[in-house]
């Protein structure tokens, strides 16, 4: 079922109008018409009546009430238009009360009309405003998604960091350390989780000795 919004875009089309130009007619800004059109902004029942009127289309006509209905409230209208013209006129030899009572009649038809509309038109409004707010705040959120994948875990990015330096420093070895660095890593693989923790404090404490130490064989070799 199409929106309020799509139904004045698929009307102002229809009628070869376009945004600026029904804008101009309200006296806002093509920017707020297009919110309007995209449901994410919310309408007054004033406002709705003006667009209406430029696209000449009734007011209910934008909000989809159903054809049959349209036609019956149509001629609610007319009725309450004759009634309006019934009340201009003098009927001939009709006494002050007579007349008082027949328009207290007409009046009467009226203000069931008008209040009768005016509801119809109130329920569709806030029906209307409330889907423009569901609309908003299903908009925030998915641009708080979006915001929040674009963020890398902390975690991740620490990670990653790592990974980077310890290829940086084995690309800077020479090419027997880095076969030797190889042969650690394969057979690291074959141990179990406390084999490897073992490992990796047997080579720590190697590290602390001064003979196995890259200075010492460096002076070694000197």
């Amino acid at each position: 079922m199409d929106s309020v919004g799509e139904r004045i875009k698929q009307i102002r089309n229809s009628k070869g109008i376009t945004q600026a130009e029904l804008a101009d007619a309200l006296g806002t800004t093509k920017a707020t018409i297009s919110r309007y059109e995209s449901d994410k902004r919310e309408l007054r029942s004033a406002q709705v009546q003006n667009i209406a009127d430029f696209l000449g289309v009734s007011v209910f006509e934008l909000y989809g009430v159903p054809s049959q209905q349209q036609i019956i409230l149509e001629r609610q209208q007319k009725i309450v238009d004759r009634a309006k013209e019934m009340k201009q006129c003098n009927i001939e030899g009709a006494t002050t009360e007579e007349l008082l009572k027949r328009n207290e009649d007409l009046q009467a038809i009226i203000d069931s009309f008008e209040t009768e509309r005016q509801n119809i038109l109130n329920a569709l409004i806030v029906a209307h405003n409330a889907q423009v707010k569901v609309n908003i705040l299903a908009q925030a959120e998915n641009e708080h998604a979006l915001h929040k994948e674009s963020q890398p875990d902390p975690a991740i990015t620490q990670r990653n960091k790592r990974i980077d330096n310890l290829i940086s420093m084995f690309n800077s070895y020479p090419y027997d350390v880095q076969v030797r660095i190889l042969d650690v890593v394969s057979t690291f693989g074959l141990l179990n989780s406390v084999g490897q923790k073992h490992a990796v404090g047997r080579i720590k404490e190697l590290a602390e000795l001064p003979r196995y130490q890259v200075q010492q064989e460096n002076g070694d070799n000197a």
